[in-house]
């Protein structure tokens, strides 16, 4: 209303300059009463979640393969809001953040483990099980007898599913700022017994088709569809597979050894085929397009597809290429492209051949040697006649083609970048103030620090028995660490050229720096050790980790006290500067009895810290440059200086600020807590009637007179006035 009001005032009185001099005023006039107006940042409107296509196939695992799962619960999205600003007039800004809860099946038989995950091709989980992000994963891995997951029977209750005999993950609270507000395009790592792909694994169930036999190099596959005869007549043409015996059994053909059994004489004359050739008839089958490529899934390449090409130029009806779901390293699949091409150069010549027994040492997949004909034949199948039993055999030495050379590897892809979380170190201080800003509020501050400062964490205030968010995300780039040797005490009146301090700083990649004389003056290179400030001028790396800091400014910002009396070995030092976290405005923070804890990412344990020293940073300095006077008729005044938080620098004539409400001494005698007399100023000095100094000098002597200012929070330290 005031805006409206002297906008018009102004506007008929100065025109338009005194519009928006009236209009400005007026803002402010309305700030004051009214408030400001509040603002609120990009929100959701629709919280409901993409769910899964209905029917679509869990795959059964075997080995180790990437897949992508299909979302078999979800809760809405979880929304949480938070405030920042307000205050002295300026606008609140509430902003929005979201999370989701959700399963997803990875796959339809028992796993082993879950290794990666990506999430819109990024690293949601790394290879040592550290989630990237918040929230929390817990994996079922598909047993028969697996409870359900207790936050979907929260929400759904008695009737609650355990998915026995499906592998499936379960996210709690999973934030959704990285991926747009929305669920991400998830794939996962999944490892299934035994990490080895046999034949006998996957034809398990099927009466049709069973084995033992290894694939060698094969490291996963994945069945999504079809029979166990399907998947192994697909995996026929990379592999030697046969379906051997009236048992339908799956084997591997046998390598040649050289004592291979010979074939007794044929029986008789077949009546097909093209060729007479004494008692059994030979036949060339129609020449194949040649297999000259094969595309697979690279674990290399992070399970990415890869191909790998035959050498030479496509004949026929030119280059055949077999995709083929499995996960393969690149020399292995260049490796089995070369046997099956030099396989299918070799077998188009055939032969029909009829026994007049069974032998089992003819049965499909055997090698044999072939009356009248050069070379190895080996068995591919064979069927009762009325009369015999008859086998087909295919060459399996001959002109084949040629073994390629030279090694193959995946190529340089550029993959998410994957590493172990470092250590993460945290701690709270409560410092001076330092001029800046409100000094009403307690100054502490967070100091998170990390192998690796990117990973970060988030802070919670603890309220009770609930954890308040702080921060939702903090680097841990605070440079901290100990000394490696003990601090001898100091005056703490003047610059210390030559005293030195060794520092042993927590991780490799801190650094320290020096600065210049003008440099320190400008408050540069200041050092938390315990609980003295401590400026330095010069900065070396003797070590890895190890600096020695030479030019000491002791005491600094009022902590003369510990200056004097020193400190130990591994003693914490903590590098005042911009890396450190105010906490001023945190929910639940107090002078006394602040807790808060740190939760890394991909740490599985929170770290909690309590401030070392509560109140330290709103406690007044001890006053300074005492004096005493005794007047004629024997009267003492005692006087001192006052010091100011956040005044660090001494102006020539200019009284140091009141930051405290009021200004208020405390003089006493005897114990700090409990003194046997005390006496209240409310200025920088106090009179004692000489009577009443003579009697205080009978009555204590060798006592300390002190002295300390009393601030809005606590009592500063004690400065000595005299010693009775």
């Amino acid at each position: 209303m005031a805006t409206l009001v002297l906008s018009t005032v102004g506007t008929l009185v100065g025109g338009p300059v005194g519009g928006l001099l009236g209009a400005a005023i007026g803002r402010q006039l309305d700030g004051s009463v009214f408030g400001a107006p509040a603002r609120e940042g990009p929100r959701l409107r629709e919280l409901a979640l993409t769910t899964s296509t209905y029917g679509t196939p869990i795959a059964r695992i075997h080995g180790t393969m990437r897949v992508p799962g299909s979302v078999i619960w979800a809760s809405q999205l979880h929304e949480s809001r938070s405030s920042a600003g307000g205050g002295k007039g300026q606008p609140s800004t509430t902003s929005y953040s979201y999370s989701a809860s959700f399963a997803v099946a990875v796959c339809s038989r028992p796993i082993t483990a879950i290794g990666r995950i990506w999430a819109d091709g990024a690293l949601l989980r790394g290879a040592a099980g550290d989630l990237k992000t918040g929230g929390q994963l817990r994996v079922h891995r598909g047993f028969a007898d697996q409870p359900p997951d207790p936050l979907i029977a929260a929400a759904i209750g008695a009737d609650c599913p355990a998915f026995r005999d499906t592998a499936y993950l379960v996210f709690e609270d999973l934030p959704l700022a990285d991926f747009g507000n929305r669920l991400p395009a998830l794939t996962f790592e999944v490892m299934a017994a035994p990490a080895s792909v046999s034949l006998g694994a996957i034809a398990a169930g099927s009466p049709q088709a069973s084995g033992e036999s290894e694939l060698v190099g094969l490291t996963g596959l994945a069945v999504d569809g079809g029979t166990p005869r399907d998947m192994l007549a697909m995996l026929g043409r990379l592999y030697p597979v046969d379906i051997a015996g009236f048992a339908r059994k799956a084997i591997l053909r046998a390598p040649a050894t050289g004592d291979e059994p010979h074939l007794p004489e044929a029986l008789e004359v077949l009546s097909q085929g093209t060729a007479h050739a004494g008692a059994e008839w030979v036949r060339e089958t129609d020449p194949a397009s040649p297999l000259r490529a094969i595309r697979y899934y690279d674990p290399a390449l992070d399970f990415q597809p890869g191909i790998q090409r035959a050498e030479g130029r496509a004949t026929g009806d030119g280059e055949r290429s077999f995709d083929c779901p499995v996960a393969l390293p690149a020399a292995e699949a260049r490796r089995l492209l070369q046997d099956a091409a030099r396989r299918q150069g070799t077998s188009r010549r055939r032969v029909s051949w009829r026994l007049a027994a069974l032998d089992a040492r003819f049965a499909p997949g055997a090698l044999v040697r072939v009356p009248g004909h050069a070379g190895l034949w080996r068995v591919t199948a064979w069927e009762w006649r009325d009369s015999a039993v008859e086998l087909e055999l295919a060459l399996e030495s001959g002109a084949g083609v040629p073994a390629m050379d030279g090694a193959t590897d995946a190529g340089s892809p550029v993959l998410p970048r994957d590493r172990a979380p470092g250590a993460l170190r945290f701690s709270l201080v409560d410092l001076p103030w330092d001029g800046r800003g409100d000094a009403s509020g307690p100054p502490l501050y967070a100091v998170l620090s990390g192998e690796h400062p990117e990973d970060g964490a988030a802070l919670f205030a603890h309220r009770g028995d609930e954890l308040v968010p702080v921060v939702d995300f903090a680097r841990a780039a605070a440079v901290e660490g100990r000394l490696a040797e003990p601090l001898p005490p100091s005056r703490a009146v003047r610059f210390e050229q030559a005293a030195s301090m060794l520092v042993d700083l927590s991780f490799a990649h801190m650094r320290l720096t020096p600065t210049t004389m003008e440099g320190l003056v400008a408050g540069a290179n200041r050092l938390l050790v315990g609980d003295e400030i401590v400026q330095f001028l010069d900065a070396e790396a003797v070590g890895e980790t190890r600096w020695r800091l030479t030019g000491l400014l002791r005491g600094r910002g009022g902590t003369e006290p510990m200056a004097q009396v020193g400190h130990a070995a591994e003693t914490s030092a903590i590098l005042i500067d911009e890396a450190l976290l105010p906490l001023p405005g945190a929910p639940a923070m107090s002078l006394a009895g602040t807790r808060m804890t740190a939760i890394g990412r991909g740490t599985s344990e929170p770290i909690e810290a309590d401030v070392r020293k509560p109140g330290a940073g709103v406690r007044p300095l001890a006053p300074v440059h005492t004096r005493r006077s005794t007047e004629s008729d024997g009267a003492v005044t005692f006087s001192w200086t006052r010091r100011a938080r956040g005044a660090w620098l001494w102006r020539d004539a200019v009284d140091a600020p009141l930051v405290e409400e009021r200004e208020l001494y405390r003089l006493g005698i005897g114990d700090l807590a409990y003194p046997v007399r005390s006496w209240t100023a409310s200025r920088g000095e106090y009179r004692f009637a000489a009577d009443e100094m003579h009697a205080l000098e009978v009555a204590f002597p060798s006592e300390t007179l002190w002295v300390q200012q009393v601030g809005s929070f606590s009592a500063g330290p004690p400065t000595s006035l005299a010693i009775l």
